[in-house]
């Protein structure tokens, strides 16, 4: 049986068409899977002049995708998103190109923690200092933790603090010495037994302008008692 040339160019046609509202659905929640997403026949070619309207839906769970310099994982979302888009076919210079017109709305839901704080050390001046009244200004102090919490008492987290001022002033005279710094690392506790529990913690010194400069080690066990 021969197949018909109309028969044949609507095939095509639907093909071409299916191809190109996947590449237009794929590319509406590129940033979720950032570039992971699978779409068939997405550059199969579509006659000129072909019109697409697409509406579509995708549903995205599991590990948020942060910038792949950041080491955060562990941060569960559950991500929803719609589109409507419109696409088109066009004659350019002999080659078929296509202009596409897409709306994306995303919602949905994440689990974690993000703690933040603020602090500020005020310091009394020193009348009995050696070589006069030393004088010290305010350092503020600003903390930020994203948690993940994996079942009760057993948690995990990346922590981040930046701290600035405190300079000082001897005798009159002031020193040119200004605080910014920032450390950062991580910690996890890890419980046992019911009422026991074994937390473990790394930080460095991100940036120090003055002061101090150190890794630290942090491991301790606790115990409830009811």
């Amino acid at each position: 049986m021969t197949a018909r040339p109309g028969g044949r160019r609507r095939a095509m046609l639907r093909t071409a068409v299916s191809g190109l509202a996947g590449l237009v659905l794929a590319g509406g929640w590129a940033n979720p899977v950032a570039g992971q997403d699978l779409t068939p026949r997405a550059y199969w070619p579509a006659p000129k002049g072909t019109k697409v309207a697409i509406v579509g839906y995708s549903h995205v769970r599991g590990d948020v995708l942060f910038d792949p310099s950041i080491p955060l994982s562990g941060v569960d979302s559950k991500i929803h998103t719609g589109l409507a888009a419109y696409l088109q076919t066009f004659n350019l210079c002999g080659r078929t190109a296509n202009i596409v017109v897409d709306l994306p709305y995303s919602w949905g839901t994440t689990q974690g923690l993000l703690e933040m704080d603020a602090g500020l050390w005020w310091f009394t001046d020193n009348d009995d200092f050696l070589t006069g009244t030393r004088e010290q200004e305010p350092i503020y102090n600003f903390q930020a933790h994203l948690i993940r919490r994996f079942s009760p008492g057993f948690w995990a987290s990346l922590d981040a603090n930046y701290f600035v001022g405190g300079r000082q002033t001897v005798g009159g005279d002031e020193l040119g010495q200004v605080l910014h710094n920032a450390r950062v690392g991580g910690m996890i506790v890890v419980p046992f037994g019911g009422r026991h529990a074994v937390k473990a913690g790394y930080f460095i010194g991100a940036r120090t302008s003055f002061g101090n400069d150190f890794d630290q080690l942090l491991v301790t066990y606790q115990v409830l008692f009811r």
